[in-house]
């Protein structure tokens, strides 16, 4: 691919990444939620990526744009396939 070519969107990553993003930016502001609330919310709704390891990169994504912040505090996972793993608490920021 050379400087100049578009780069090509997947319609429906587009959409899954527009639809997460939006569930977060409805969420209240300064609320303390982890990854899985925002995927259970979301499925909830019907927000579904291809492949289930996208909600760990649609996560970051929301971070890196500053949709919710990493609060330093870590709880452990609800969903029994979760085996009770530790994951990070952010504050939604959008």
């Amino acid at each position: 691919m050379t400087r100049n070519t578009p780069k090509l969107i997947d319609p429906v990553k587009e959409t899954f990444a527009r639809g997460v993003y939006g569930y977060i930016t409805r969420l209240p502001t300064d609320k303390h939620v982890t990854g899985e609330d925002i995927r259970v919310g979301c499925m909830r709704l019907g927000i579904v990526p291809q492949h289930h390891n996208a909600w760990g990169g649609i996560i970051q994504s929301a971070a890196a744009r500053g949709l919710i912040a990493e609060t330093g505090s870590y709880t452990p996972m609800d969903a029994l396939s979760s085996h009770k793993r530790r994951t990070a608490i952010f504050r939604v920021t959008a």
